[in-house]
């Protein structure tokens, strides 16, 4: 018997960054057993003139947009995590 346990959190890879205007990072999302998050996750951002998420076929990826700070949050069902 295999036990499969839901998710009771997610945890964002880098944990924070730092980019410039134009600079990308890839970012990974897993639970906390070290899984890869699931398919469905959403994206937002506090300042999408800051910062953004774009889902590409290889994976979630920040892009810097403009001068500043903000939040970059992933959810699905009742669970979120931000950077």
């Amino acid at each position: 018997v295999t036990r499969v346990d839901a998710p009771t959190a997610l945890r964002i890879s880098p944990a924070s960054m730092t980019l410039v205007v134009g600079d990308e990072r890839p970012v990974q999302v897993q639970d906390e057993y070290g899984q890869a998050a699931p398919t469905g996750l959403t994206w937002a951002t506090d300042d999408a003139l800051i910062a953004e998420v774009e889902d590409r076929p290889e994976g979630p990826t920040v892009v810097g947009r403009g001068i500043g700070s903000t939040d970059i949050t992933a959810s699905i069902g009742g669970l979120a995590q931000s950077v």
